[in-house]
């Protein structure tokens, strides 16, 4: 009988050599330990010998997540396994990070506010260090709230007074039962117009790994601009700041605040933002367009599940002709009923793509 304490599927350390990696691997493992040798011994005026290796690599664990620290432990490894260092290599693999073995059950903070003041000591921080992309994604994340994946498909349309910008939803799926294609609607000044447009043209194109890098980019840039706070900022965060905005506003409906965000459901709106981070950041709220609104569902009980079964069994509401003949008759009130819902239905008016009504404006 298996003990409660036996590690189970437990995979014994792969001790680091040339065997089984690609040259690309081989120079990546080497690249990223010459990163760490520099940055944690190098600069800091601390000869490379084993004993330093493990006792920088140990204190570099505490700020780091489990995943990082084995794959920086890997290159370290290999690194030193290259140079012949055999015994250093070992003492490397058998270092052990602080907190191993620990069973932790905290879950990891998200920051979910941001203030106008903290927000432009991120974007200043940006400007001096000169990264273009940067400072594109922190503009485009301020003003719109998109998430991060979806700001290299951002397509914009200059109508002078509004700025149109078209958002390919991040969520979205074959089926259509996950997240929207919006469009918003920006009322901004001109500098802060001709700053979102040259955001969205650096960014156009990135690709994942580009995006993943910038979100680790702005996370250490917060550290060290916020190095008191416990939980950086991350690009999300100005997502789940527009939420907290777009929940104390009276103005708009449940399905405007969806289109906003770009979800599907209304169900997905409760787990973004706090009625208590609403105040902050002084930009007007960006405005989803009627096409948009209209795609956000107001089943609140329509769920993935639900739609799975659907798309199994496929209900069809076609009607056999030959059956018709053999219907009950229907009273002639009812009938007269029926057909004037359907007269009603054929006069819609289409509506425009682009048209702005006054009452969904915040602002």
């Amino acid at each position: 009988m298996t003990e409660i304490n036996e590690k189970i599927n437990y995979k014994e350390k792969q001790i680091q050599s040339h065997n089984n990696k690609s040259d690309s691997t081989k120079a990546e493992y080497l690249t990223t330990a010459e990163g760490f040798l520099k940055r944690e011994l190098d600069d800091k005026g601390i000869s490379r010998t084993a004993g330093n290796i493990c006792i920088a690599l140990k204190a570099w664990s505490k700020i780091v997540k489990p995943n990082t620290y084995r794959k920086m432990q890997c290159s370290l490894e290999y690194q030193q396994y290259s140079n012949r260092f055999y015994k250093a290599a070992e003492q490397i693999r058998n270092t052990q990070r602080i907190g191993y073995g620990e069973i932790s059950g905290k879950k990891k903070k998200i920051c979910k506010s941001i203030s106008e003041g903290e927000h432009f000591k991120l974007l200043k921080a940006a400007m001096q260090n000169g990264n273009e992309q940067l400072i594109s994604i922190l503009t485009v994340s301020y003003y719109m709230g998109i998430r991060p994946i979806e700001a290299p498909s951002l397509e914009y349309e200059d109508l002078g007074k509004f700025l149109i910008v078209n958002v390919v939803g991040a969520k979205k799926n074959e089926k259509g039962t996950r997240g929207i294609d919006r469009e918003l609607y920006l009322e901004l000044e001109s500098n802060a117009k001709y700053a979102v447009i040259h955001a969205i043209d650096t960014l156009q194109g990135l690709d994942k790994k580009q995006i993943a890098a910038l979100r680790k980019r702005v996370c250490r840039l917060s550290r060290k601009i916020f190095p008191g706070r416990k939980s950086p900022f991350g690009l999300y965060v100005y997502r789940h700041q527009l939420a907290s905005y777009l929940r104390v506003s009276k103005s708009l409906s449940d399905r405007e605040k969806s289109g906003v965000l770009g979800h599907l459901s209304l169900k997905s709106f409760s787990q973004y933002g706090h009625f208590n981070s609403a105040g902050g950041l002084k930009r007007n709220l960006p405005i989803a367009s009627e096409e948009t609104i209209e795609r956000v569902m107001d089943d609140m009980e329509r769920t993935n599940y639900m739609d799975d079964l659907n798309s199994i069994a496929e209900i069809s509401t076609d009607v056999d002709n030959e059956m018709i003949d053999h219907e009950l008759p229907i009273d002639s009130e009812k009938s007269e009923l029926m057909q004037s819902s359907q007269d009603k239905s054929l006069k819609k008016v289409k509506r425009r793509r682009h048209r702005i009504e006054l009452e969904y404006t915040p602002f």
